[in-house]
């Protein structure tokens, strides 16, 4: 009898404890939530969250504010998040830049410990200023088989970076990285004749493109653009036909909660983020701001997130800038 009263006991304390589970999650959001943004104020990462947040607080009905911490290049960030209460309140504002950490120390996890919300990205674009000598991208890969092109992009382990260390691992050409502070010092080196070409994106290029300053070359991704104003620029894919076959390094800006934050909590997120993507708020910042939309969450974005992080982290520790293995992470190796 005594052994059947405490199952009974056992068994109702279960019970009240997954009612007080579900209740808490029934009830979220009671109050106002954060995107603590890795990157500084203004920058693409930055707007896109706050976008993404001026929507988002329409549909739960809190505020969610936004907030910069940009220490450690970002780790400061990824790592207070990460220590936060995984109760759906601390959201990260993140871009590519997550990828390497680990590789660096800089945070302990690979990206499987995150749950992503993707809104997309800006095509990266190969350009040269306006008076060159290289009227289109085919002069440059023929002139780089014989002589050393100077490319600026921003800081190593960055996307701009990255992209062309991958245009050249396919093409073998001799296209040499100059690394500048970030993407608006690299388009002025180009413009200065510091450097022959640059690699950065089209929303970054686009006022100096606009302008008639830069030419672009190419876009580093599969598919051509047909860009109002600017005209149309080819892939690289017409020019260097293996890029068709491998996986694209793709820019991207968007947020992420850990994990393990409670299922139901995350399904709101999800519904409030779809409902964010429908909106003309949200498709006007991604036409004016010439990003491409991806709209991406769950599997979807796992999936997305974790080639990139493959090719990132190969990448960079064939190049020897970051200063542990992939292998350490069981981060596996990409068919480049």
């Amino acid at each position: 009898m005594l052994k059947r009263t405490r199952i009974f006991l056992i068994s109702l304390l279960l019970l009240s404890l997954l009612t007080v589970s579900t209740n808490i999650a029934k009830a979220w959001p009671e109050r106002p939530i954060t995107i603590v943004c890795f990157a500084a104020a203004g920058g693409g990462t930055d707007l896109v969250n706050r976008t993404l947040a001026g929507v988002m607080q329409e549909y739960l009905k809190v505020p969610i504010n936004v907030v910069n911490m940009t220490g450690a290049g970002g780790a400061e960030a990824v790592n207070y998040v990460w220590q936060q209460k995984h109760d759906g309140y601390t959201w990260l504002g993140h871009s590519e830049g997550i990828l390497l950490m680990p590789l660096n120390n800089a945070f302990q996890y690979t990206t499987k410990v995150w749950e992503s919300f993707i809104l997309g990205g800006s095509p990266e674009l190969f350009s040269v200023r306006s008076d060159s000598p290289y009227k289109s991208m085919a002069e440059v890969l023929e002139a780089a088989k014989t002589k050393e092109i100077k490319i600026g992009a921003s800081i190593p382990g960055a996307i701009h970076h990255m992209k062309l260390m991958y245009l050249v691992k396919v093409t073998g050409l001799k296209l040499k990285y100059i690394p500048y502070p970030g993407s608006y010092s690299s388009n002025v080196a180009c413009l200065s004749r510091e450097v022959d070409a640059v690699m950065t994106s089209l929303q970054e290029q686009s006022e100096f493109l606009k302008a008639g300053k830069l030419r672009a070359l190419a876009t580093i991704e599969k598919n051509a653009l047909d860009v109002p104003v600017i005209g149309k620029i080819p892939s690289i894919v017409e020019f260097v036909p293996q890029f068709k076959k491998i996986p694209e390094i793709k820019q991207f800006l968007g947020f992420s909660v850990p994990y393990d934050v409670p299922a139901d909590v995350i399904t709101k997120i999800r519904s409030a983020f779809i409902y964010a993507l429908r909106t003309e708020t949200v498709k006007n910042f991604v036409d004016k701001n010439y990003l491409i939309l991806y709209g991406l969450y769950g599997t979807r974005a796992k999936s997305f997130i974790q080639t990139l992080e493959s090719i990132f982290a190969w990448l960079a520790w064939e190049a020897g800038i970051v200063k542990e293995s992939p292998e350490k992470f069981d981060i596996p190796k990409p068919a480049f």
